[in-house]
């Protein structure tokens, strides 16, 4: 495949711009493919996408392998530790949930225009 042989040369771009035109060209695209663009995601930095393609592997797995498959229940763990690892689903003030002791340092570190 292409991509990963741009992806062995370290030229990310490339490789990255020819997995994305595999998966939007594919209505269900592969595993491979999608772990090839989680990894050229990752050295390029942008982890948010390698997450998303990692969570879709998962998925594609729970879906497609039997419950009664000796791995099946490691992959539902594995699944279920990535997910949890991501932290709160919804995002919070952390002025809401620090000390005031801890606000007010911080506040104390900032300009007044910053902090009205």
């Amino acid at each position: 495949m292409l991509g990963q042989q741009e992806y062995k040369r370290k030229n990310y771009h490339a490789a990255l711009n020819f997995f994305n035109s595999v998966i939007s060209q594919e209505k269900q695209p592969g595993i491979t493919v999608l772990d090839s663009r989680a990894a050229t995601s990752e050295k390029l930095g942008d982890l948010h996408t390698a997450l998303k393609d990692g969570r879709r592997i998962y998925k594609y797995g729970l879906r497609n392998v039997s419950p009664s498959a000796s791995k099946y229940q490691l992959l539902r763990e594995l699944y279920e530790s990535m997910d949890q690892k991501r932290g709160p689903r919804e995002a919070r003030d952390p002025l809401t949930v620090l000390p005031t002791e801890v606000v007010q340092m911080i506040m104390g570190y900032l300009d007044f225009k910053h902090v009205v």
